[in-house]
């Protein structure tokens, strides 16, 4: 069996991290299946997964759904902040008329609140429902890179740190593999 032409144990070499979760849905080679954690952590997911260039363009359409409706919704926006720092006070020591106008406030707000909160689901779902399909793609490209480069004749050199161990080409080339795909958990960070 392989996923797209690949054998299964480079193709966990380069998943590195829940390879067994990751190659039963890869083997399907659906486009669209779902997964938990993109949806939770949105464009973040794919960068932790080092799909930067995914991970870049959704953050891009997040940025931008943000400019649009903070434009479209800047005068309400800044009335709101208007009421917020000239009664901040007030918020100590409420009284039932500041209390109304705190209701009136939220309620000229709240149409940018559900479109803003709307904008991130809607882009956090469709992550969840190409997430797996993108990582698929992006595996099968590190493969497909790795192996160009060795055709070329590269070949995987010892590190300073494994110096004088006995590794074979095969076992190097897992290494590598290893850290052409697996997790960054500073990526989503400076993403961040």
């Amino acid at each position: 069996r392989t996923v797209g032409g690949k054998n299964l144990e480079e193709v966990a070499a380069v998943v590195n991290s829940n390879a067994d979760r990751f190659i039963p849905k890869f083997l399907k080679n659906k486009k669209i299946s779902w997964n938990w954690s993109a949806f939770i952590f949105g464009p973040y997911y794919l960068f932790f997964r080092k799909m930067y260039e995914q991970g870049i363009i959704f953050m891009a359409l997040n940025l931008a759904a943000t400019l649009v409706l903070n434009g479209v919704f800047s005068k309400e926006i800044v009335e709101y902040m208007s009421f917020i720092s000239s009664n901040i006070d007030s918020f100590y020591n409420p009284t039932q008329e500041f209390m109304s106008n705190v209701a009136q406030a939220n309620s000229k707000i709240m149409p940018f609140l559900l479109l803003s909160a709307a904008a991130t689901f809607v882009i956090h779902l469709i992550i969840a429902l190409f997430a797996d399909a993108f990582y698929r793609s992006k595996v099968i490209n590190v493969l497909n890179k790795v192996e160009k480069n060795l055709e070329e004749g590269a070949t995987f050199n010892m590190t300073p740190m494994l110096d004088g161990s006995n590794l074979s080409q095969k076992d190097m080339k897992k290494l590598y593999l290893g850290k052409m795909g697996g997790t960054s958990f500073f990526s989503p960070v400076v993403a961040y």
